[in-house]
């Protein structure tokens, strides 16, 4: 679901909106670009250690244009779909350390992900707001 809605607002955002950020903020608070590159590179992260996999060595944070992003974002989706597919039964309880979310296990670490999107998602749909648009949740027709 969240995979829908934040490839969505990728793709329904304009291009030359891709540098807003609201107005009356600390300058610190992210546009909606590096959302979308910091969601790309922690797919890397955390599905990298969820999955025991390197993640590619180019870094979605130095992308700042709509399809260059877009692509990331796949491409980091397509990672966590192999993460996904190595955690079992029997090994989604095995531990993942060294991580900044503290001692996980695979499970864990892939569900503290998908927490971590829907948080970011909450970021995106403000910048739909402010900008007078409907974000892919509110828009209807399911996922």
């Amino acid at each position: 679901m969240v995979r829908s809605y934040i490839t969505k607002s990728a793709e329904q955002f304009a291009d030359r909106d891709y540098a807003f950020r609201p107005a009356g903020i600390v300058a610190d608070v992210r546009t909606f670009a590096q959302i979308i590159s910091h969601i790309a590179s922690y797919n890397y992260l955390y599905c990298g250690a969820a999955g025991a996999m390197k993640a590619p060595e180019a870094d979605p944070a130095t992308l700042t244009s709509k399809s260059s992003l877009q692509k990331a974002l796949a491409a980091s989706y397509a990672f966590c779909e192999k993460a996904f597919a190595t955690v079992t039964d029997r090994n989604g309880g095995q531990p993942v350390t060294g991580l900044t979310i503290g001692d996980q296990t695979k499970l864990g670490t892939l569900a503290f992900n998908n927490a971590h999107q829907f948080e970011h998602y909450g970021n995106l749909v403000t910048y739909f707001r402010a900008k007078g648009m409907v974000p892919p949740s509110s828009q209807g027709g399911g996922q």
